[in-house]
């Protein structure tokens, strides 16, 4: 929570109706506590608190009911961070005088300092009330809200502070925060106007400028930092937050531009940021070279080290760099869930399922990351032939974010392998709906359709993945099962064939023709078809005898991320 306005205290209790010596005391008040309350106020000011509250401790012996002389100790042993004291203190003088609204305000500064945040909201809302002109409690009170994230209120206070103060640097950054936590984006061009002037401190500008970046108003981030940089060109804090904001708008061309000023040159941040442009721009090799050299600059920074093994993850020869270069990031910071689901991918996707769920047990995630989680753990499961276990954590995920296509297809894999065909279409059908442009998940929702005898679901799933991809004989040879399936026999047949001209290997297309011109009555072609299958098994006999035990007895985690994971052995050839 961003801290009150605490050097605004002193002066804050003498605009809400300050408890001024100027206030004829109770006839019985001694002189003397008049003088001692008076010398105190004046030490309290001259930032000397110490000897002030030795002051006030006379003033209120000398007169034990001055509201007054309470309400100026509560004050100084807030200053002197005596919370609960000037708690008690602000209390009592409330309670001889109820309408004390710097005892109020006071009071509420205290309670913030000692995170009794209801009960400060209380006390703001009785000094708003009645002074609703005053900027400082609907300013503290936005802070407070926020806190609590109540945004709305928040902002409610900050438009009607701005409304009294329109200059207020500090109203208009935290009005910027609201908005932007509520997606509001209407007034934030003016507000980013406003905080981009010359007069607003640098700290202001940046603090609102790491908010936009984390908004992800990029663009906004540098009209905001290109004024901030004019002013001060050489402030390392602004030109990395440029650049992350130029990378962030898509601008790395720029951002590459600015990185490599050779004031930079030795800054570690500023070779990470020049290699995440890098990056950005597809640029590569520059990139990794980069990236090499941030990873040496500052060998305890896990971010180069990620960004290395996304680098070699892309490539077709990266995939056990990229382990390496993950597993050192996730060493590094223990902490970071993106590092540690990063890694958990690699491992899964190089068939490392056990060393994969070793990392999961350690992630602390949260919202869409728990999904990722659940997700993968459901696959590490189902690759170590733990389908029970991998379907309760995949239910978990959809649970979380129904749109994880993934985690769809590896629980109507689980289904499948439990032989609850039914149960399979409709998880695998539901990952092809999400995801419709991906051939395996139609293929895999065309088998369990067919399997469920639910040849018109199978069918569309089917011409789906045909439609995807015209030359996957795979595909073909699905469709043309299907057909025959429902007794379609002459489509059955082109869509066989032309599986086989697409791949003359196709052993479970050869069988299937052979089978479906025999049910046709056509023994000349059945005949033909079933000697090309035996000339083929009799060339690849070893080839397929390894296939099928493989396809039997192995469930790669690679293979469940990509999809295809069910395995259509009804299609294959005995």
């Amino acid at each position: 929570m961003t801290i009150i306005r605490s050097a605004g205290t002193l002066l804050l209790v003498f605009v809400l109706g300050a408890p001024g010596i100027q206030r004829d005391l109770r006839a019985q008040e001694a002189s003397v506590a008049r003088t001692r309350l008076a010398e105190g106020i004046q030490l309290l000011r001259n930032g000397d608190a110490a000897r002030a509250k030795i002051k006030f401790d006379a003033a209120i012996r000398a007169d034990s009911r001055s509201a007054e002389a309470l309400t100026w100790r509560g004050i100084c042993e807030n200053q002197m961070q005596h919370y609960a004291d000037a708690v008690a203190d602000l209390r009592s003088a409330l309670r001889l005088d109820g309408e004390l609204l710097s005892a109020h305000y006071n009071l509420a500064l205290s309670l913030i300092r000692l995170q009794k945040i209801n009960e400060a909201l209380e006390q703001l809302r009785i000094v708003i009330a009645a002074q609703p002109n005053t900027v400082q409690p609907r300013y503290n009170m936005a802070i407070l809200l926020e806190s609590k994230n109540d945004f709305a209120g928040a902002k409610e206070q900050l438009v009607a502070a701005r409304s009294i103060d329109p200059q207020d640097a500090g109203v208009a950054f935290h009005l910027l925060v609201d908005e932007l936590k509520l997606k509001h984006d209407d007034d934030v061009p003016a507000l980013v106007d406003q905080l981009a002037a010359a007069s607003t401190a640098m700290a202001v500008q940046q603090n609102a400028a790491t908010a936009l970046l984390e908004a992800g108003s990029f663009q906004s981030a540098v009209s905001l930092l290109q004024k901030a940089h004019e002013r001060d060109p050489k402030s390392n804090a602004i030109v990395s937050l440029l650049c992350r904001a130029y990378i962030g708008a898509g601008s790395n061309s720029d951002a590459i531009a600015l990185a490599s000023d050779g004031t930079f040159s030795n800054n570690e941040e500023m070779t990470y940021l020049l290699a995440l442009a890098y990056a950005g721009n597809k640029e590569t090799q520059r990139a990794l070279e980069t990236f090499t050299l941030a990873a040496q600059q500052d060998t305890k920074d896990a971010r180069p080290l990620y960004h290395l093994g996304l680098i070699a993850a892309a490539t077709p020869q990266g995939p056990a760099n990229a382990v390496q270069f993950l597993r050192s990031a996730h060493r590094l910071d223990l902490d970071n869930a993106i590092y540690a689901l990063a890694l958990v991918r690699i491992l899964l996707v190089t068939d490392q399922a056990e060393e994969a769920r070793a990392v999961l047990i350690t992630i602390k995630a949260s919202g869409e990351d728990q999904a990722q989680v659940d997700m993968l753990s459901g696959v590490a499961l189902a690759a170590t032939h733990q389908g029970p276990e991998a379907a309760a954590q995949l239910k978990k995920a959809i649970a979380k974010d129904p749109s994880l296509a993934v985690a769809h297809n590896v629980l109507g894999f689980c289904f499948f392998q439990q032989g609850q065909y039914a149960q399979a279409a409709e998880a695998y059908g539901k990952a092809s709906e999400l995801d419709p442009r991906r051939v395996l998940y139609a293929q895999d929702a065309a088998l369990a359709y067919g399997r469920a005898n639910q040849i018109d679901h199978a069918l569309r799933y089917g011409q789906r993945a045909s439609s995807l991809e015209e030359n996957n004989a795979n595909s073909h040879a699905l469709v043309g099962k299907l057909y025959a399936s429902a007794g379609r026999r002459e489509d059955a047949v082109r869509e066989l064939r032309l599986a086989v001209e697409l791949n003359p290997d196709k052993d479970s297309a050869l069988y299937l023709l052979a089978r479906t011109y025999q049910q046709m009555g056509d023994q000349q072609q059945a005949l033909e078809w079933s000697e090309k299958l035996r000339l083929l098994k009799q060339q690849h006999e070893a080839a397929f005898s390894l296939q099928k035990k493989t396809e039997a007895t192995s469930v790669r985690s690679s293979t469940l991320l990509e999809g295809g994971s069910a395995v259509d052995s009804d299609a294959s050839a005995p």
